[in-house]
């Protein structure tokens, strides 16, 4: 799994370490909304893979919107690292 996510971030020309860390406007949340998506990603990473996790299916478990999500976090990849660093 490592060597894949390795691969993706060798594979991104634009990578940088800091865009990939959580937005700033994610710590304003409050912390019942934080713990909500924390949790609904990590249920969903434990059940599918990286490739195969569904950001829909994360921001519906965590009563968010699929955009809030995204303003929170980049990308995929930067939920990714900020659950499992």
């Amino acid at each position: 799994m490592w060597v894949v996510l390795f691969i993706l971030l060798k594979e991104d020309i634009n990578f940088n370490r800091k865009e990939l860390c959580m937005y700033e406007i994610f710590y304003k949340l409050d912390k019942e909304k934080q713990k909500r998506i924390i949790n609904s990603s990590l249920q969903i990473f434990s059940i599918n893979d990286f490739k195969h996790a569904s950001t829909d299916d994360i921001a519906t478990k965590a009563k968010i919107s699929k955009g809030s999500l995204f303003h929170y976090f980049k990308n995929k990849l930067s939920l990714y690292i900020f659950i499992y660093p």
